[in-house]
């Protein structure tokens, strides 16, 4: 008999351990502040900062998307003007276009949304995993899962007495120095830069992802049927990396193969749109020889790069002028060109003598 009473008591116990818990999450509500940043012990793990930032996509109507990698999740605020509002950046570290295609269709499920600008990278195209999503990231009962875990509940305490480390502001970009903190240990930019020159081993230069055999491609062209049906206004940009990750591409798959992948994007939006009889969605080249993307990287690790942080992730401010040149901001008329399949050709031989031409003048 005392054995089934202690059985009973510590069940009433857990049950009311676990009201008491979802209560406070839901009272605290750390992930759903306006001004509230989202937890560092969640960043260090990709599946967690996914399934926060599902749940925070769920929670208002948002009408835009900023879509990709963590480049997309570095650099583009969804409160610039190019944006409908609300409208939130859903991009996150090491997403494949399979992963960006899987955010759309939940995003669409739950908002109205209406305007995209997916930022496409060559390495999301050639991972070796088709998706790092969690199986159960998009399950109705996931986020009754999240408001009784303890990790909400540390987060909740974290908020009440304001401590904690915050790199992903509350409208899902990336907080804007957090990255400054990795500079300065590294000891500078010109140190930091050299961390990623083995960046790109590991990758296969196929369409293909290797784990399930299946063409990255077809998901890309599913995301433009997606916006086709449901009438989103889409914009493709290829963002503006520094030219030392050109180089580091170059030198572990090849500069031609990364111009290639542009031509092919250019293809396959114009054969979706045929498929549709609708105009191709606009698409912007930014990764151009440019004073922005060949900043001179500093050698003393004091100094500060205005543009970006290493050779792969652009500053915020660097995104504001991508945003304002979509916008058709006349001031930096001459970063980026327009893509299409009549000047694909000649925009690629461009850039090929504009890469001699920046070799050239390195070299002297």
């Amino acid at each position: 008999m005392n054995y089934l009473k202690w059985i009973s008591v510590w069940f009433v116990a857990a049950i009311v351990t676990l009201l008491l818990v979802g209560t406070l999450n839901y009272i605290i509500s750390p992930y759903n502040s306006p001004y509230r940043r989202l937890s560092e012990i969640n960043y260090f793990s990709l599946a967690k900062l996914l399934v926060i930032k599902t749940f925070q996509v769920d929670q208002l109507e948002y009408k835009g998307l900023v879509l990709g990698g963590s480049r997309a999740e570095f650099g583009f605020s969804p409160e610039h003007d190019y944006f409908i509002k609300p409208s939130y950046n859903y991009g996150s570290p090491g997403s494949s276009v399979y992963d960006t295609k899987l955010k759309l269709k939940h995003a669409i499920k739950t908002n109205n949304i209406k305007q995209v600008v997916y930022v496409a990278d060559y390495g999301t195209f050639i991972l070796k995993k088709q998706s790092q999503v969690p199986k159960d990231l998009f399950a109705d009962g996931q986020k009754y899962f999240y408001l009784f875990s303890t990790d909400t509940l540390i987060n909740s305490f974290k908020k009440i007495f304001k401590t904690g480390a915050y790199p992903v502001l509350s409208n899902g970009q990336r907080e804007h120095f957090h990255r400054q903190k990795k500079v300065n240990k590294a000891g500078g930019h010109a140190k930091y830069f050299a961390i990623y020159k083995d960046f790109y081993k590991g990758y296969y230069p196929a369409y293909q992802y290797q784990d399930t055999k299946k063409n990255s491609f077809d998901d890309f062209e599913e995301i433009m049927e997606i916006c086709y049906k449901n009438n989103i206004k889409l914009d493709v940009v290829f963002g503006p990396s520094h030219v030392a990750m050109w180089e580091i591409l170059n030198d572990t798959i090849s500069y031609s193969k990364w111009l290639k992948w542009k031509k092919d994007v250019v293809l396959s939006m114009q054969k979706i749109s045929d498929r549709f009889n609708k105009d191709p969605y606009r698409l912007f080249d930014f990764s151009v020889y440019h004073k922005f993307t060949t900043e001179n990287v500093p050698k003393d690790p004091k100094a500060q790069m205005k543009y970006h942080w290493e050779p792969s992730h652009y500053k915020p401010v660097l995104g504001e002028i991508v945003l304002n040149r979509l916008m058709g901001d006349s001031k930096f008329k001459e970063f980026g060109v327009e893509l299409n399949i009549d000047n694909i050709e000649s925009h690629l031989n461009n850039q090929k003598n504009n890469r001699l031409k920046y070799i050239s003048s390195k070299n002297q």
